[in-house]
This record gives C-alpha cells, structure tokens and sequence, in this order.
C-alpha cells in the first residue's frame, strides 16, 4: 500500500511538472498572442465560445440554472432563460477581454473603462485617506484591478487568491500591475495597508466570493437567499480606520463600462462590522439587479449552509 503510495505522488509531482511547463512554454505565449488580435477578431473568438461553451458543452448550465431559480423564482421562465442566454455572451466577452487586458494600451483602456461621478471620492483623495473599495463579480473586475491608478489616479492595492500554478501566478501578477496597480496575496493585504506610509491608497477587495468557512462568515439575505460573506474587508477596514466604498458598474455596450462609487462609511471605526457588511451587501445586491446578466452565475456561490446556533 505504501508502495502505490509513493508511486501516486511521484506521478502527481510529475502531471505538476509537466503542467507547468506547458504554462510557461505554451498557455502564456499562446494569451499574448491571443492578447494582440483587436477587438473584434477577440469578440469573433467570443462568439464562437458562446455558441461551443453554451450550445454544445453546456458549460456549468445546470450551476447557472439552478442559481437563476432559485433567485428569481417569480420570473417567468422565458424571462430567465433570457438573462442565462445574456450572461453566457457576456461570460465569453469577459475571457476575451480579460486576454485583451494583458496588452491593452493605456489609451485604449481608458477609454473603456470609465470612472464617473466621482467627487465624493475626490475629497477622501484630499483628505489623504486610505480607502476599501468593495466589488463584486459584476462587469468587467479584471479591468477593474489593472486600471485602478488610471481612474482612481491614487496608489492601488488589488486584492487577489493566490494561483497554485507559480507560472501563471507571476503572470498574473505582472499583467494586474502593468499600469501600477499592486497585487497584494488575500492573506497578506492587512499588514500592506497597516504598514503602508503613503496616503492615500484604496484597496480593491472582490466580496462575493463564497468563503472557505461558512462559521467565520457573515450571513445575510442576498439576492432572495440566505447567503455568506468573507467579512476580512470590514474587520480590516475598523481596525485601520478606512473609509469604505462599493462600486456599480454599468456595461454601456460591448466592451465598455461605466464606475459608479458609492460611499459606505467615511469613518469604518464609527460603525460596526454587521453595519458595513449590511451596506454593502445591499448596493452589491442593487447593482446585480439592474442588469442580473452582467453577474457570474457560474460560481457555485451557494454551496453552504448557514450553520444551526
């Protein structure tokens, strides 16, 4: 038994081996080769995605299906099977976008992506303040990480899980923070912003992934469903005084979006953890509903269950 033991990892320690040096040698070259063709070769490539990763593989159909059940059991089932059909367009334009993201022009993004209304934000820049920027999976959050310091025009910290594959860790990395933004590991953003001098700063944290610990999270009602939260952005957020923002992002048409912030306390000491988890949950929640197909629907976002007290 021991013997197959050894023989399984040695395998498993090759296959790792073997995939990253496919990362590094193939899969990267082949994205920035991809990353190059304009747009409308990309959204062409998208197109056919949709009509192979949703027509014929069904590509988490049943995840997506059975999330749109049961968050909006009163629409019709034509209505619903429209907003399935809109998030898988808009699913495979997010993969062809996030591939352009890597040698996409300053200019160009710019342009794209679009940062509106943002007075309010302007004042905490003037008061030097070290901000917590809270979205969800809605638009475009790849974009969202690599133009942070072009339209916050301020230091940017983004928020990230590590990759296991090392090569395409650092690849990451360095196309997240092509235009200065600054990838930060999830487990180690509270001691960059404690110990981090220059202000001000935000950091940009993606909130509605599903936690590994249904115990430690924070649960409330979203989108008609009992549903948990990671709370490190509010506890981090108190202990270092931030203010906290939330975003809503419009998409305008294909391949351009519109930011809105909306501010969710100036001063997180000033209020409690539940508070600043509530107020955000909802403008996620606000957000979401106005146009339900620009969210990810292919995450398995409700795997727990809120645990008995």
């Amino acid at each position: 038994m021991y013997g197959n033991h050894d023989r399984i990892s040695v395998v498993l320690r090759k296959a790792k081996v073997f995939y990253m040096i496919v990362t590094k040698w193939i899969l990267i070259p082949l994205l920035l080769l991809l990353s190059r063709l304009p747009f409308f070769m990309l959204y062409g490539i998208s197109n056919v995605l949709y009509l192979i990763g949703y027509k014929v593989i069904g590509y988490r159909k049943k995840v997506v299906r059975d999330n749109l059940n049961s968050c909006f059991p009163n629409k019709s089932k034509q209505e619903r099977l429209l907003i399935e059909k809109k998030f898988y367009r808009h699913l495979f334009d997010i993969i062809v976008e996030t591939i352009k993201g890597f040698t996409i022009s300053e200019k160009e993004l710019k342009k794209r992506y679009v940062l509106i209304e943002n007075t309010e934000i302007d004042r905490l820049y003037d008061e030097k303040r070290k901000i917590m920027g809270v979205m969800s999976h809605k638009g475009n959050w790849e974009w969202a990480i690599v133009s942070g310091p072009l339209i916050l025009k301020t230091r940017t910290f983004g928020v990230y899980k590590k990759l296991s594959n090392a090569s395409m860790e650092t690849f990451m990395r360095i196309k997240r923070g092509r235009f200065g933004s600054i990838p930060v590991p999830m487990e180690k953003i509270y001691f960059t912003l404690r110990e981090a001098k220059e202000r001000p700063l935000i950091a940009a944290f993606i909130s509605d992934q599903n936690p590994a610990s249904p115990k430690n999270a924070y649960w409330t009602s979203f989108l008609g469903k009992e549903t948990a939260f990671m709370p490190g952005y509010a506890v981090i957020a108190k202990k270092l005084d931030m203010a906290v923002i939330s975003t809503k992002i419009e998409k305008v048409k294909r391949g351009f979006y519109e930011v809105r912030t909306v501010i969710v306390t100036e001063n997180a000491k000033e209020m409690s953890k539940d508070e600043i988890m509530e107020r955000t949950c909802k403008i996620m929640e606000e957000d979401i509903l106005e146009h339900p197909e620009h969210w990810l629907w292919s995450h398995r976002r409700w795997k727990h269950k809120k645990p008995l007290t």
